[in-house]
């Protein structure tokens, strides 16, 4: 959850930064892609989140966090 969120954001922090410094056009075109994946995958477990915070117990949260098609 938020252990997930805190480390897709330095994630996206260090694709910027490599695409800061990218000279090559391939690897300019690599973080390209690199920053929009983790831009989405930041964007789910935003939304994930917001759908989990209705619950009031951790077993909830879990079980609906197990039964997700995405693993977190």
């Amino acid at each position: 959850g938020s252990e997930m969120c805190k480390e897709t954001g330095y994630d996206l922090a260090l694709a910027y930064d490599n695409f800061q410094n990218a000279m090559d056009p391939d690897m300019i075109d690599c973080c390209i892609y690199q920053v929009n994946a983790l831009q989405m995958r930041y964007k789910f477990l935003l939304t994930r989140a917001k759908q989990l915070a209705p619950y009031e117990s951790t077993d909830e949260k879990k079980q609906a966090l197990q039964t997700s098609d995405c693993t977190l």
